[in-house]
């Protein structure tokens, strides 16, 4: 049972929106533990002098954050970080004290204290987790079975009445073009990689992982292996196809590896343009530059 539960939570770990919740903590507990022992560096002369036994409750809560910050951020699993989430800071008794003798640093350090309690709070129960998926299995069993039998019935519908949707004929393309089984280049795939000197891709930052998989079965490869005979044209500000699965990141992706490795290929940019005035293009130009990012 004990292996299985750790397989499980292996699993659970990989999931995209916890490893989110995971690293998004981790970010803000590594700013956190930054600014606090910048305050107990602050704080640690003061020992001693006027305000002495506020200036050692402080730094004492101070430290106490801190080691509760690190066993976080030391944490191995997602059992360590959330043993050491459940861990309640220690009580600020002198806050209000130190915020009269010592201003605005004090107001700051209780709000980020409030703020790392409710980071702790956000780490998730991977026990918890587990045991909601066992009792969804089920459920979710039967959605996917559900889920293939419509897709069997829908594709037997389409081929009766001979009408297919954009998507299934790429799947078409692709399944000509590699073996289901394998994944190897079918003899078709061969055939047609033989047959094309050079491959010519307009709109290219609408293309999704399907059709980049189709485009690398019959594109021609280098003596490292890398598509050689591919030309590739298009602008990621223009990417509309997203309802057909369009991932600009491809574009991209591919411009910051021929940039990083000329090997692969070049960048070429097309920085002239025919069809507007002057005066239009830099009006747009001043725009998109302030709202538009390469996130966006």
């Amino acid at each position: 049972m004990r292996k299985e539960a750790e397989a499980s939570g292996d699993e659970v770990r990989k999931l995209p929106w916890l490893v989110s919740v995971v690293d998004e903590a981790e970010r803000f507990f590594t700013d956190a533990k930054l600014r606090l022992e910048k305050l107990r560096e602050d704080y640690l002369p003061l020992k001693g002098l006027e305000n002495d036994k506020l200036v050692s409750n402080l730094i004492d809560t101070i430290s106490s954050d801190i080691d509760n910050v690190s066993g976080f951020l030391d944490a191995k699993s997602m059992e360590e970080m959330r043993l050491a989430a459940s861990a309640k800071l220690k009580t600020f008794s002198k806050k209000n004290a130190c915020i009269e003798a010592f201003g605005k640093d004090i107001e700051n350090y209780a709000s980020l204290r409030e703020n790392i309690k409710l980071f702790f709070q956000t780490i998730p129960d991977i026990g918890e987790i587990i045991k909601e998926q066992d009792r969804n299995r089920w459920m979710t069993l039967k959605m996917i079975e559900c889920t293939e039998v419509f897709a069997e019935r829908l594709l037997a519908e389409k081929r009766r009445n001979r009408k297919y949707e954009f998507g299934d004929i790429a799947h078409f393309a692709y399944k000509v073009l590699r073996d289901e089984e394998t994944g190897c280049l079918t003899p078709a795939a061969v055939e047609l990689r033989d047959r094309y000197r050079y491959i010519y891709i307009d709109e290219y930052q609408d293309s999704n992982d399907l059709q980049e998989e189709i485009l690398n079965s019959v594109a021609r490869r280098d003596d490292k292996g890398n598509p050689c005979n591919v030309f590739m044209v298009g602008d990621v500000k223009q990417s509309i196809y997203r309802f057909r699965h369009a991932e600009p990141w491809i574009f991209n992706e591919k411009i910051d590896q021929y940039k990083d490795d000329t090997s692969l290929g070049k960048v070429l940019p097309l920085t002239e343009n025919f069809r507007s005035s002057p005066q239009i293009l830099a009006f747009v130009n001043h725009i998109f530059e302030q709202v538009m990012t390469r996130d966006d």
